[in-house]
């Protein structure tokens, strides 16, 4: 039985019969639309946490060269007073 046989039988039924498969196809087609705006939103908001995160990411990862930065600095800072008292004279260092 093809598709024109089929909607043929339909048209000879009742009016209440005929909108029944009325119903049912909108029905169908309504609960479809709705799956696919489901899934579409669904990978939206997945698209958005993941840009979000990246943001995040690269915000935490910029914050965490700047604190490696002022160690680096401060570290440098250490080593050079160290070198200065080492090279100097220890008699000039002690206070009486």
């Amino acid at each position: 039985m093809n598709i024109t046989e089929k909607v043929e039988q339909i048209r000879q039924k009742p009016e209440h019969i005929r909108l029944r498969y009325v119903w049912f196809f909108v029905s169908l087609g309504m609960a479809i639309v709705l799956i696919v705006w489901f899934f579409s939103v669904k990978m939206q908001m997945m698209q958005f946490d993941g840009a979000a995160n990246n943001a995040n990411m690269t915000e935490d990862i910029g914050t965490a060269i700047n604190q490696f930065s002022q160690q680096g600095a401060s570290i440098k800072d250490a080593v050079d007073k160290t070198k200065q008292s080492l090279t100097n004279d220890p008699n000039k260092n002690v206070q009486n």
